[in-house]
């Protein structure tokens, strides 16, 4: 029986703060290369905070997306990634879903190289897309993003693009036009966009008719109408919207899967 199974939560969630913290002391050790999960990634540019070294070298980087994919992913359908960040998830999906067509999209102009390369590294360059976009229904040609604020690597659309130094700006899309634009009559969504996922509640029946599968992960969200939404509002408004049913919740990584045509 593994230590995990008999430590309360309390001592699960100390230990992982503790492991968090060794991000310094693994670069200084030098380590560069993690491999975890049949997945490998060169962590040595400055851009993957010690938070995620860390993460990435105990096993405990995007772990809600991991397990999901690793139990629940459609092995038969192309996949849409928004939020692609490092290329691990990418690279996870791409193994677990052979032969079938993969679309990465970030919005962190710098990550691309990073993502490129990682995805590469593990053997899925000819089958994943890597799209440079912000997934936004504003109707904008373009956001603004503040590469200071929000998570270490997507970064947060600024509200005052005058108040930093860090901003660029990124063509917007939304899942609608990557679908249309791939030419794909179904796939499964996989999406950590911080918070953007509430705009989902707006896309257009085709493209909610499509999606076969969504591995999400949920935040604190604002939708259209200015309502504040916690994550577990949203994975219902979006299980109810989209006609799919909740298959498993693990934190605020949600798993959705079509069981009937969306609401009208």
């Amino acid at each position: 029986m593994g230590i995990g199974r008999v430590l309360p939560q309390s001592g699960k969630v100390f230990l992982v703060g503790r492991a968090l913290k060794t991000g310094p002391l693994l670069r200084f050790l030098g380590v560069k290369k993690i491999q975890r999960f049949g997945v490998t990634l060169d962590t040595a540019s400055s851009l993957v905070s010690d938070h995620c070294v860390a993460a990435l070298f105990w096993g405990i980087y995007e772990w809600g997306e991991r397990r999901a994919i690793l139990r629940y992913i459609k092995k038969d359908c192309p996949v849409i990634e928004l939020g692609a960040s490092l290329g691990f998830i990418s690279s996870l999906a791409a193994r677990q879903t052979p032969g079938q067509p993969q679309v990465a999209v970030e919005a962190n102009p710098h990550l691309l190289p990073i993502l490129k390369d990682n995805i590469a590294r593990n053997g899925a360059a000819d089958k994943v897309q890597v799209q440079w976009n912000a997934i936004d229904y504003s109707g904008a040609a373009e956001v603004k993003l503040d590469l200071d604020t929000g998570s270490s690597l997507s970064g947060a659309i600024a509200a005052d693009a005058r108040s930093s130094t860090t901003t660029v700006a990124v063509p917007c899309t939304t899942l609608g036009a990557i679908l249309r634009e791939r030419n794909l009559s179904r796939y499964v969504l996989i999406c950590d966009i911080e918070g953007a996922e509430a705009g989902l509640l707006r896309e257009d029946p085709a493209t909610i008719a499509a999606c076969q599968q969504m591995i999400i992960e949920l935040h604190d969200a604002t939708t259209r109408d200015g309502t504040k939404v916690t994550p577990s509002q949203l994975g219902e408004k979006l299980a109810a919207a989209w006609g799919l049913q909740i298959i498993s919740r693990d934190g605020n990584v949600w798993v959705l899967e079509r069981t009937a045509l969306p609401k009208a």
